[in-house]
């Protein structure tokens, strides 16, 4: 069996013993399996045609996982995923149309909708289809990104491994990600169109918006924005003192500081 895309989606997980996953979340192209376990090891197999590719290491960070995946990869295409994601049947086509259909894009990402009504996703699929910006790739995550590889070897980039769900700073990475591709003169364009639908059972970091959380947004401000991270920091104590948290303006906005302080360091 063949696709006209040479594509292979990078799927980040835990404690896999086998390829049974690669059914479960219906991948019908190639595909490597990133697991983290208290061993190492290394396995192929074929399904349905397409190389289905494990590799087991003891480390441990979300970050790591997915530069593990890139490493690995050869396909022209990389789509990114996470275990919890169920592919449409007419995925490939989608992914195909969009890139035919915007020639110029380094990198597309794609929509996919929540399983869970209780747990609707942060980031909104556009109306239409249209060329990122840093501003606007803030809240859309990598996941459902196709990326061409040699974008990410020409930019040089990569997930930064301070930051990600099994490190202290727990989310970020992929803001950081984003920004870096887009920085850097790659194109991005954000698309109309959903590829998946994700389970949303619950999440692998998030606690609350308690110091922890602000601290951790706080140091990803300082990373990105050395300068207006200190206007963005107090935007935001604002924002959450108003509206989701029962920390008051100035708990939030010293745990900002305190997260922008630490990002010098980094």
């Amino acid at each position: 069996m063949d696709n006209a895309l040479d594509i292979a989606v990078l799927v980040t997980t835990m404690y896999q013993k086998d390829f049974e996953l690669i059914k479960e979340m219906n991948i019908q192209c190639q595909s490597i399996v990133a697991n983290q376990d208290d061993k190492q090891s290394f396995d192929s197999w074929y399904i349905n045609g397409f190389l289905c590719q494990m590799v087991t290491t003891d480390t441990r960070g979300l970050s790591r996982n997915r530069n593990i995946s890139i490493a690995l990869a050869s396909s022209e295409y990389l789509l990114f995923s996470d275990d919890d994601l169920i592919f449409d049947d007419d995925y490939i086509k989608v992914i195909e149309e969009e890139f035919q259909r915007y020639p110029d894009a380094d990198a597309i990402k794609f929509g996919v909708q929540s399983m869970n009504p209780a747990r609707p996703l942060s980031y909104k699929t556009p109306n239409v289809t249209k060329r990122a910006t840093v501003r606007n790739v803030t809240s859309a995550g990598v996941i459902a990104l196709v990326i061409r590889r040699k974008i990410i070897e020409q930019k040089n980039l990569f997930f930064h491994e301070n930051f990600g769900a099994g490190r202290d700073l727990y989310c970020g990475e992929d803001t950081i990600f984003l920004n870096q591709l887009v920085r850097r003169g790659g194109v991005l364009y954000l698309s109309c169109r959903n590829i998946a639908k994700v389970k949303q059972d619950g999440s692998s970091w998030f606690e609350g918006y308690n110091k922890k959380y602000f601290n951790t947004i706080g140091t990803v401000l300082g990373y990105l924005y050395p300068i207006l991270s200190y206007l963005l920091a107090l935007r935001s104590s604002y924002k959450f003192a108003k509206r989701k948290t029962d920390m008051n303006f100035f708990q939030i906005f010293r745990c900002y500081l305190d997260g922008i302080k630490k990002s010098k360091k980094l």
